[in-house]
């Protein structure tokens, strides 16, 4: 990608639009790394509120609130523990040749898009089943409710970072274009198709935004029982089960994407 931020700056801003492009690429893949690790910390720790029944549970009393909880020693280590595991593997599998990751690269793009697709219909399926009420797309997109307690201007900008992570993807084909034949065509076809491939991830938010109504939000925000907003949507939807398999395929999902992108750069 700097190479071709020098290329398009022209000779006179070449240097500067190079390092700059590089220096940021650099840190936005530390900052994403670093996000999808303690993102899949999070949700694993989530998971283990979620089914009572399970040998594993970890429910809280109903006195101790949401941020009561995620303060506890225990939740912190286990977070910590399931963070430092994904940065872990990641590391070592990276450390493969690349003929191995090819491979293994080849396995993992079905049953990404197979993730996506599960995760894209089960909330509404699992709601409409319960005769649940569902937003349209329509009063999906008129609403507004910032609980963040932030400025509007401010909660607007950051929940945009969400939807940007569908995009990523595009600059993994940028990169290893420097290493494929006939880079001029299948660069670019690689750099739109992961775009195209991106708009999956809409139909995901979609699907759990248009099952929560607006007379939860901030409960569920501010005090879901399993921790995690999100997986607090799946058990609401799916039940605890559906919503622990819903979470290990995510797990499962973000592991890999994770091993991708850190060979990708």
């Amino acid at each position: 990608l700097y190479y071709w931020s020098a290329q398009l700056a022209g000779p006179k801003h070449a240097a500067l639009a190079g390092w700059t492009t590089g220096w940021f690429t650099w840190i936005g893949l530390l900052g994403v790394s670093a996000g999808s690790a303690f993102s899949f910390g999070q949700i694993f720790t989530a998971l283990l509120y979620a089914n009572p029944t399970s040998p594993l549970n970890l429910s809280r009393d109903a006195s101790t609130s949401h941020a009561a909880e995620i303060e506890t020693m225990r939740y912190k280590l286990i977070c910590f523990a399931a963070t430092a595991f994904v940065l872990f593997t990641v590391a070592i599998l990276n450390s493969f040749s690349t003929k191995w990751l090819h491979k293994a690269s080849q396995m993992w793009v079905p049953f990404n898009i197979a993730v996506m697709v599960v995760l894209s219909i089960a909330c509404p399926i699992g709601a409409s089943l319960k005769g649940m009420d569902m937003l349209s797309l329509g009063e999906l997109y008129g609403l507004w409710n910032n609980s963040t307690g932030l400025p509007d201007s401010w909660a607007g900008a950051v929940g945009l970072l969400l939807p940007c992570f569908l995009y990523v993807g595009y600059d993994a084909p940028a990169h290893m274009s420097e290493e494929s034949q006939h880079a001029m065509r299948s660069g670019p076809f690689a750099i739109i198709t992961s775009i195209l491939f991106g708009f999956l991830g809409w139909f995901t938010l979609w699907g759990a935004l248009c099952t929560i109504p607006p007379s939860t939000y901030e409960t569920l925000i501010k005090d879901p029982k399993t921790t995690s907003a999100g997986v607090d949507v799946w058990v609401n939807t799916v039940g605890p089960t559906g919503a622990v398999v819903m979470g290990v395929l995510l797990l499962v999902f973000q592991w890999t994407t994770m091993v991708s992108a850190v060979a990708a750069q």
